[in-house]
């Protein structure tokens, strides 16, 4: 999921970026490739730079996937905060900037580990 992630605004993408951001790898990454292209949810390649490089691209069917995922992500946590009492789901909404930064931090390509 998170490699149809990184390629979901549907631009191509050179393997060396996905392997850094997703922190994998290029083993690693190339084998995620090879089965999500056998399911027809990634393309692979050259690229028009540099023919020794790939780039990955995430085909209509991934998209059309994510967009599912992402909905049904919306609809979950929208069900479960109805859920909650007001106090709870105001201790949500104060934690949202802190976790908003942590999200940042996890996704900083200079971050170790």
């Amino acid at each position: 999921m998170e490699l149809l992630r990184v390629l979901q605004d549907g631009s191509p993408v050179p393997m060396r970026e996905v392997t850094t951001r997703l922190r994998l790898a290029p083993s690693t990454v190339s084998n995620l490739v090879r089965n999500l292209s056998g399911s027809g949810l990634v393309k692979r390649r050259a690229s028009g730079t540099d023919l020794r490089s790939a780039e990955l691209v995430a085909s209509p069917k991934a998209l059309t996937l994510l967009g599912r995922y992402d909905e049904a992500s919306r609809t979950a946590v929208h069900d479960a905060l109805a859920e909650l009492n007001a106090a709870d789901r105001k201790a949500v909404e104060n934690a949202l900037p802190a976790l908003q930064r942590l999200v940042a931090s996890l996704e900083n390509p200079e971050r170790e580990g």
